[in-house]
């Protein structure tokens, strides 16, 4: 297998990790702060967590883009042979 193709895979999985833990990360501090809303008998509108979106973190489209050019680069190497 290319190292290319290794390099890109790699890539794309690490972005989809950055991803997974930032949007976990969020949801948890988010229902923290709702826990904390209704544990101090506040009344009113209660907040509404928001997780975190794929282009909050700029690694994540970062590495999806790196990746995909690595792989493509690859396939066309390996088309050429």
């Amino acid at each position: 297998m290319n190292a290319k193709y290794v390099m890109g895979l790699l890539f794309i999985m690490l972005a989809g990790l950055i991803y997974a833990i930032e949007r976990a990360a969020s949801v948890i501090s988010g229902n923290l702060e709702v826990a904390g809303f209704w544990a101090g008998g506040r009344t009113g509108q209660v907040p509404v967590p928001e997780p975190a979106g794929f282009f909050d973190n700029p690694f994540a489209p970062l590495f999806v883009v790196a990746g995909v050019i690595l792989l493509f680069f690859g396939w066309y190497e390996d088309r050429g042979k």
